[in-house]
């Protein structure tokens, strides 16, 4: 009590408002409202469940660091790694890989050295390749991926295609969400 820390050991579960924290090891400092977590780490709040081999938490402002870990909310799957949470739905992951497949492992993703993600917003993938079965496609240097689950105005994908009579075109089509 006059350290104002706390270590636990063995199957931990934490709840803290509206955050939940499971682990093998935890180390407290209920001064500063950090916490050390090892071992089968799974932090679930209202929006994101994260996970990884040690996450370093500050419960209080949302924020940690992951390392080898993932972020999961919905159908948006992340991993990497290195993860920085800047706040409760702000994400900055190195070395990662992005994918909305729930299946496992996933039949395409995203790997990048970097991506910069909100949750409800967008990620930005910095020199990524698109994988099919875990093979490398196509190479992106540079590429924004909505995380939204709402409906949004944009572009389709482009149709190119060729027409006997016609010889080549090219289509652009665009969705409108009313």
């Amino acid at each position: 009590l006059e350290t104002g820390e706390s270590e636990l050991s063995g199957n931990v579960q934490i709840i803290y408002k509206d955050q939940h924290f499971k682990a093998d090891h935890v180390t407290i400092d209920q001064k500063n409202k950090r916490a050390v977590l090892t071992g089968n780490v799974v932090v679930n709040n209202t929006t994101v469940e994260i996970g990884g081999d040690h996450i370093e938490l500050d419960y209080e402002k949302n924020t940690s660091k992951i390392t080898k870990g993932y972020v999961k909310s919905n159908n948006i799957f992340f991993s990497g790694a290195t993860i920085e949470q800047k706040d409760k739905d702000k994400f900055y992951v190195v070395d990662a890989d992005y994918t909305t497949c729930n299946n496992c492992p996933a039949t395409w993703s995203f790997d990048g050295s970097e991506i910069n993600a909100e949750i409800g917003g967008y990620a930005f993938l910095k020199n990524s390749f698109l994988k099919i079965s875990g093979i490398p496609v196509f190479w992106l240097p540079y590429f924004i991926v909505p995380l939204k689950n709402e409906r949004q105005t944009g572009f389709l994908a482009p149709e190119i295609g060729f027409i006997r009579d016609r010889k080549f075109y090219f289509s652009q089509s665009i969705f409108v969400a009313i």
